[in-house]
């Protein structure tokens, strides 16, 4: 990477997250000779016209991926690839050091340790009960049965989103679910407001930045309405936790705020859904994100954002069918 020029290849262009990261990156000005390459499965979708070139890939699963972002990385010359796809990550996790040492390429994703982690319900619960993080207690299906308590009910392993998560308010809708989610995990429900946390960590992960926000709405997961505020406690224990489990680049992380103190339960090792609420309120991580690939210092003017509320509405591109 040479003076302000830098190539940078983002996955999933079909997301609203990675169209969320092209907008950060075109709203930066201290990086003007920067070019923008998605990739995605399905070549119909908005964020190949946001981009500066796109290119088609197959599916994670399928044996010639990483030959294909290989290919990608060579004659594109690419700096950076920016994970999005939640699906691609432990592929491209177990490349890093060799896309770094032959292509001269950095993947910014986490370890496949770290990875693992975070895809796990049940390990991330016990990595934060061990590091000493309030998270909602996990019950085995046996203890679930005896107690006439609300529970939430979801998949252990592969989670996204809203997608397949239930609360449960008695033992036979507790039954309907165990049987409907394919290794569930059941965990109690506890009463207070969801909150998402974005936060950047420097490639030795050391906190960069963050920015806490309430979910007001959501859909699909996907915060429509949201709200940015201030909790220099909820953010402390974020880092803490993104030191602890040695996050690389970015990264979210979600907890309930109940009466008696902040409970986590997730982390996703990428850029969030909601990523143009943080970018909104002045927190532009995906420029700090070029900051770190640059190995230079970030003005303090970058690091400081308002307070704000964010309300999403639909946009269109047009184009004429082939």
């Amino acid at each position: 990477m040479n003076g302000d020029q830098i190539t940078v290849l983002i996955s999933g262009a079909g997301t609203a997250t990675c169209q969320s990261v092209i907008k950060g990156l075109r709203k930066q000005t201290s990086y003007k000779l920067l070019r923008i390459i998605t990739y995605d499965m399905n070549p119909e979708n908005a964020g190949k016209f946001m981009s500066d070139e796109f290119c088609t890939v197959p599916a994670a699963s399928d044996p010639d991926f990483m030959k294909r972002i290989g290919n990608i990385v060579r004659e594109c010359k690419v700096d950076a690839v920016i994970p999005i796809v939640d699906w691609e990550f432990r592929k491209l996790s177990e490349s890093r050091e060799d896309f770094l040492k032959t292509l001269g390429c950095r993947i910014v994703i986490s370890s496949p340790e770290t990875v693992d982690i975070c895809d796990d319900k049940l390990m991330m619960n016990r990595f934060l009960t061990g590091i000493g993080i309030h998270t909602p207690k996990v019950f085995s299906a046996g203890e679930a049965a005896k107690l006439s308590v609300p529970f939430i009910v979801k998949p252990q392993i592969n989670g996204r989103g809203s997608i397949d998560v239930y609360k449960t308010r008695s033992r036979e809708e507790l039954a309907f679910y165990l049987k409907k989610i394919q290794n569930p995990l059941i965990t109690e429900c506890l009463e207070g407001e969801e909150f998402t946390i974005d936060l950047m960590f420097d490639f030795n992960s050391r906190p960069v930045a963050g920015l806490v926000r309430k979910r007001i709405e959501t859909k699909g997961g996907l915060a429509y309405k949201a709200e940015v505020v201030l909790d220099d406690g909820a953010l402390k224990e974020a880092y803490k936790i993104g030191e602890a489990l040695r996050v690389i680049g970015p990264a979210n992380m979600q907890f309930i705020k109940t009466a008696s103190g902040n409970y986590f339960f997730d982390l996703n090792p990428r850029f969030s859904g909601a990523l143009a609420c943080t970018i909104g309120a002045g927190l532009n991580t995906p420029l700090l994100l070029l900051h770190i690939l640059k190995q230079r210092e970030i003005p303090p003017e970058d690091l400081n954002y308002k307070l704000v509320r964010m309300y999403r509405y639909w946009n269109e591109f047009f184009s004429q069918p082939d």
